[in-house]
């Protein structure tokens, strides 16, 4: 092979190595706006079930009866507060409480119930997926519900949206919640006649990503298109 062609095969090595580096470059890119975008996370990514995704703009436990109604909320939130579990995978009854202190991404999750009599169905079950883990979750206890609001609610008249009494909460000894991963199944049975629960929530926090992921996850990228780097032969 003469000195041209030698040039001429360095030239075209070496662009290939740039087009490399520009395509981890854009990996790069692609990867910390998926972390440092606002909006990137926090949010409802899927449901199976009655489900309706959509922040409530009136009295929330005038909602129907025929779906769960699930939102996002604040994300970002730096919190410390006493809730029900931070065990993943679990399921109620939840116990014992427990402490949870750190970043997290709120969401909300409400059924207005009904009453068990012929043509009502006698329970309902969906499944919410969060693009996070759920890292903690406020069932049963209104008390913390009504405690974690104002941190946390996105409500256009909180707390004035919510049930003003001790409902408020998610009857964990009568239905259920199942925690697995990014994923809460939740199942409410129809009331018997005579009893008042007006409302099932569930306050649901999820993991924040590590400011360093997109920088960790694009390091491979990078030290792959260096090794494809070499000499570039000069022509004669």
């Amino acid at each position: 092979m003469n000195a041209t062609n030698r040039w001429t095969e360095g030239c075209v090595l070496d662009t290939a190595s740039r087009v490399d580096r520009s395509r981890a470059a854009a990996l790069l890119l692609a990867l910390a706006g998926a972390v440092f975008a606002p909006g990137a996370s926090g949010a409802i990514v899927s449901t199976t079930g009655p489900v309706i995704v959509s922040v409530p703009t009136g009295y929330i436990p005038s909602l129907p009866s025929t779906n769960f109604y699930a939102w996002n909320e604040r994300t970002n939130i730096s919190i410390t507060h006493v809730v029900d579990t931070t065990s993943n995978p679990d399921s109620s009854p939840f116990s014992p409480s427990a402490v949870y202190s750190g970043v997290v991404n709120s969401h909300y999750i409400h059924m207005t119930t009904w009453t068990a009599v012929p043509g009502n169905p006698v329970s309902k079950t969906c499944s919410i997926t969060f693009d996070q883990p759920i890292v903690a979750v406020i069932a049963p206890m209104a008390l913390w519900l009504r405690q974690t609001d104002s941190a946390c609610s996105v409500t256009t008249a909180s707390p004035g949206q919510f049930h003003p009494g001790g409902e408020r909460g998610f009857d964990t000894t009568f239905d259920s919640v199942i925690i697995n991963f990014k994923t809460i199944t939740l199942t409410v049975n129809a009331m018997s006649p005579g009893f008042y629960d007006p409302v099932q929530e569930v306050r649901v926090w999820t993991a924040v990503p590590a400011p360093g992921a997109a920088s960790i996850l694009a390091l491979p990228v990078l030290r792959a298109a260096r090794r494809r780097r070499g000499p570039v032969p000069q022509p004669a």
